[in-house]
C-alpha cells in the first residue's frame, strides 16, 4: 500500500523555484530518511506534505486521498512533529495530551496510558512540562503526534538538540512503533548516522531535486557508510 504518493512537486517562493519537480513514494511499514544539506528543501517538502504551501506543480496523496481535494480526509492520516513541539509549559504532560486529543477532535482517548508507556513518560506524565528535559519534551510530542493512530508519521529533525542518550532513546521508541504497529516514519535529519541506524531507505535530496534513493541495507553490504555514499553522490551532482 502507498502511503505517501508525491509526483512532479513543484514550490517557488518570490518566483525562485525551491522544490523541482519532487517524485517521492512511501509504502507501508518503511522507515525512510529523508537527507539534504540547509537549504535544500527538506522542510519546504514536508511542509507541502501537510498542506502548509500552495504547490506550484504536481500533486501529493496520502492514503490515496489528495492533500489538496480532500485535505481533511488525507491528514487524518498523518501525525507530525515539525520544528518544536508545541506544548503547554505550566501544566503536565497528561494535561497536555488531554488538550491535544480535544483539539483533534478525539474526545475519549483510550490510548494515552499505552502511549505514555510506549514514549517511556510514566514517572514524569503528571509533572508539568515546564521540568522536562529536552528528550521528555520530544517524547511528549512524539505522543502528541500518536494519539489519531496515523499510518504516516512524519518528523523533521526530531534529534535536534537531544543528547547521545536521548537520541538512542528515540531511536529505540521509534523501531517499536514501527515494528508494533507497521507505521511508516518519514524522517528529516542531517545526522547521517543516525539516519544509517534506523532507516530502511534513504532518500537524498539536494537544491530542491531528489539525487538518489539508497536502501541502507545495500551500502551496508559494500561496507560503506551512509556518509560516504552521501558525499559520493553529492559530489557527482555538483560536478554534472
Amino acid at each position: 500500500m502507498k502511503v505517501l504518493e508525491a509526483v512532479g512537486v513543484r514550490k517557488k517562493f518570490h518566483r525562485k523555484e525551491v522544490l523541482h519537480g519532487i517524485d517521492i513514494t512511501l509504502e507501508e511499514g518503511e522507515i525512510v530518511g529523508f537527507v539534504g544539506p540547509n537549504g535544500a528543501g527538506k522542510s519546504t517538502f514536508i511542509k507541502s506534505v501537510l498542506g502548509l504551501y500552495h504547490l506550484d506543480g504536481g500533486s501529493i496523496q496520502i492514503c490515496d486521498y489528495d492533500v489538496k481535494k480532500d485535505f481533511e480526509k488525507a491528514l487524518r492520516n498523518v501525525g507530525c512533529i515539525v520544528e518544536n513541539p508545541d506544548m503547554y509549559q505550566n501544566i503536565s504532560g497528561w494535561k497536555n495530551l488531554q488538550i491535544c486529543a480535544l483539539m483533534n477532535g478525539i474526545s475519549h482517548p483510550k490510548n494515552l496510558e499505552v502511549l505514555v508507556k510506549l514514549v517511556h513518560l510514566e514517572e514524569a506524565i503528571h509533572h508539568k512540562v515546564k521540568t522536562y528535559s529536552l528528550g521528555m519534551k520530544q517524547r511528549l510530542g512524539l505522543a502528541q503526534a500518536l494519539l489519531n493512530h496515523p499510518k504516516l508519521l512524519i518528523l523533521d529533525e526530531p534529534t535536534n538538540g537531544l543528547d547521545p542518550l536521548g537520541i538512542k532513546e528515540l531511536r529505540e521508541i521509534l523501531k517499536r512503533i514501527n515494528q508494533e504497529y507497521k507505521m511508516t516514519i518519514f524522517i528529516s535529519s542531517h545526522i547521517l548516522s543516525e539516519i544509517e541506524n534506523v532507516c530502511d531507505r534513504v532518500i537524498l535530496i539536494q537544491e530542491g531535486k531528489i539525487i538518489e534513493n539508497i536502501v541502507v541495507s545495500e551500502i551496508k553490504d559494500k561496507n560503506i557508510s551512509l556518509e560516504d555514499e552521501f558525499l559520493t553522490k553529492t559530489l557527482k551532482q555538483d560536478g554534472e
